[in-house]
């Protein structure tokens, strides 16, 4: 009967619509981003968007956002912070129903996509971002779509591919902001290791390992000292990144994790180091002590699930089961090692997106042990 509730997604995408959009309470708020979204959406109004599409910085990633925002305001001069929260909970919407429908197609039980489902409900890092005008939902719905084309060709083989729909669904994510570019390698990785098992696991290993190696040098070396980047592609930015890095900030504008100002490159190396750690942090003496609460009740039982099903799937003998594990892995490294050479943001947002993997693989754990229970019933 849960299977059945929750395979209509008509249902979870109601529900999730109804939750999220009472957890907003009719709020509307802005945020520094979004005075700097307002001030690109008025050149798109003007008919001049060179601050956008600028080589200074990478703000043309987001243009789809701005367009929207541009549309929102045009259609509704007076509320269009309102539609842009409802497209926020719109976008929380879809979300659900892609995780939902993944989680079903992974599990053997019905407990698996019904914890993955309420987990995702119930997420204050998630949840604390509805009301805002900000990038946020988009992108996680976006970023969602081409893992949930990939996962389904790892999980059931006899899916016919859609190169079509995978390559649209790539460029939205594209242009909804930057990270959307790191979905091209990832989306290349699961199609050539883990669907076609056309490129080997050691060999894909060894490429990923060498870029990562090859990003970390270009990165301390630009960072350390940025007249070195011979490009004036991006060079302003590098600049703030630069500056920002050698205050010894660790976690954008977050004082309690900043580390003494490097002084050599081998510095800054710890302190991508740190920042990598710090992408799984989920408490802070900042916060208050409801909200490091409220974070450690849902954040340990989810990695405790993730890692006891992370595990349980490498053991196993389901060969598709164990390359839906390593996608989940992989995304989730990438992107965390992408935020530790660039910038994490201010209450870790940028990690928004990358919740939806979190609870998928904690679902494996809830699955994994599910069939614990009633091995019978599994087979």
């Amino acid at each position: 009967m849960i299977r059945r509730a929750l395979a209509k997604r008509w249902f979870v995408f109601l529900a999730t619509v109804v939750v999220h959009a009472l957890s907003t309470r009719g709020r509307a708020l802005a945020s520094p981003d979004t005075t700097l979204y307002i001030q690109l959406s008025d050149g798109f109004l003007r008919g001049d968007p060179s601050q956008t599409f600028t080589t200074a910085a990478v703000r043309w990633t987001k243009t789809l956002y701005l367009l929207l925002l541009t549309g929102a305001r045009v259609a509704a001069p007076v509320h269009w912070m309102a539609l842009m929260v409802a497209f926020n909970v719109i976008c929380s919407g879809i979300v659900a129903v892609l995780l939902v429908g993944i989680a079903l197609r992974a599990s053997r039980s019905a407990a698996a996509p019904l914890v993955a489902w309420l987990a995702y409900l119930g997420c204050y890092e998630l949840v604390q971002w509805l009301p805002f005008v900000l990038t946020d939902l988009m992108f996680c719905a976006a970023a969602l779509v081409p893992f949930a084309l990939v996962a389904r060709r790892i999980l059931e083989p006899a899916t016919p591919p859609r190169p079509w729909l995978l390559a649209i669904s790539l460029a939205i994510a594209c242009f909804c902001r930057p990270p959307g570019a790191l979905l091209i390698p990832l989306v290349l990785f699961a199609e050539l290791v883990l669907v076609r098992r056309t490129l080997s696991v050691r060999a894909a290993a060894a490429i990923i390992l060498g870029i990562a190696a090859a990003a970390l040098i270009v990165r301390t070396a630009v960072v350390y000292e940025p007249a070195r980047w011979p490009f004036r592609f991006v060079r302003p930015k590098l600049e703030e990144f630069s500056g920002r890095e050698k205050t010894g900030e660790v976690v954008y504008d977050r004082k309690e994790t900043f580390r003494p100002p490097p002084k050599t490159a081998a510095d800054h190396v710890t302190i991508e180091a740190d920042r990598f750690a710090r992408f799984f942090q989920f408490t802070s003496s900042a916060y208050s002590r409801a909200h490091n609460l409220t974070n450690a009740v849902f954040f340990v039982p989810l990695y405790a699930l993730g890692i006891f099903g992370a595990i349980a799937a490498i053991r196993g003998d389901d060969r598709r089961r164990r390359a839906y594990v390593a996608a989940l892995l992989v995304w989730i490294g990438v992107y965390a090692y992408f935020f530790a050479l660039t910038v994490l943001d201010y209450d870790w947002r940028f990690r928004v997106p990358l919740i939806p993997h979190f609870i998928l693989l904690a679902a494996c754990g809830v699955d994994a042990l599910a069939v614990r229970r009633q091995p019978i019933a599994s087979r």
